[in-house]
């Protein structure tokens, strides 16, 4: 044992004595590290780092939303509806059907209902400015309207005839719905007009205050009552009933309530 630690220790020391001029050797030996190596060694690019592909994130899907109804009335819509929209037609004070229909800005009416109304004449359609509206007038507006119905009320053509009379004018054209108004009084020897009737005898009493409700070409006739028929009428009346002569006031009398129709026995 001790043998060996004197082994080991003297190994030691040789080591220690030899290995500086060995190292020193190296130093000298080596080759020197020149200015141009340098820079060789640094224009050399230095490689990328290796990057490792990264997955595209997962795009996380949306939920599209539901289309919403748009407000009636926005500047959106209104652009819209002014190529669908409504005109009311306004019979004014008669009947039309249908009532309305849809149009376009910038295109024409085109055709329109024709209304009705008793008694008068259409004149047209009209808007709120009073400007009459054809089935070829342009649409300038670009919201739902109304157009009136504008009316003249129609006459009707009123024949009199005198029947064994005369009577001057012998036409009148009173409107319809209203009263006849200014109907002349015809004239005729020896008769006492009764009034305008519908026939010739018999019919209805028409006159001044009477509502025109045909609207269609019509004829009235004059009635009369003979004067001397119904003076001779009182007379024997006088003379079978109260077995005299009648004085002049009874004559006259019942002469004027039979010459005026309202009594019977007038011709």
């Amino acid at each position: 044992m001790k043998k060996l630690l004197s082994l080991f220790l003297a190994g030691a020391l040789a080591f220690s004595m030899l290995a500086p001029a060995a190292l020193a050797e190296d130093v000298a030996t080596a080759e020197p590290v020149t200015a141009a190596a340098t820079a060789e060694t640094a224009a050399e690019p230095t490689p990328a780092p290796t990057v490792a592909p990264t997955a595209a994130p997962t795009a996380t899907p949306t939920a599209t939303p539901a289309p919403t109804e748009k407000a009636v009335g926005t500047a959106e819509t209104a652009a819209l509806d002014a190529y669908n929209l409504l005109v009311y037609f306004n019979a004014n004070g008669g009947s039309v059907n249908p009532n309305s229909k849809r149009v376009s800005y910038e295109y024409t009416y085109g055709e329109m209902p024709t209304p009705q109304r008793t008694g008068y004449k259409f004149l047209g359609w009209y808007d709120q400015e009073d400007n009459k509206i054809l089935s070829d007038t342009h649409v300038w507006r670009k919201y739902e309207h109304t157009l009136w119905a504008k009316w003249e009320q129609s006459t009707v053509k009123v024949n009199l005839d005198a029947n064994g009379g005369n009577v001057s004018p012998n036409q009148i054209t009173p409107t319809v719905d209203q009263n006849y108004n200014n109907l002349p009084n015809p004239t005729r020897g020896g008769y006492n007009f009764l009034g305008w009737y519908t026939d010739r005898t018999g019919g209805t009493k028409v006159d001044n205050n009477t509502k025109v409700t045909n609207k269609n070409e019509h004829t009235l006739y004059a009635h009369w009552v003979n004067i001397a028929q119904v003076y001779n009428f009182v007379t024997r009346l006088y003379r079978i009933c109260f077995n005299r002569e009648p004085d002049g006031t009874g004559l006259t009398n019942w002469t004027n309530v039979l010459l005026n129709g309202s009594q019977t026995g007038a011709q």
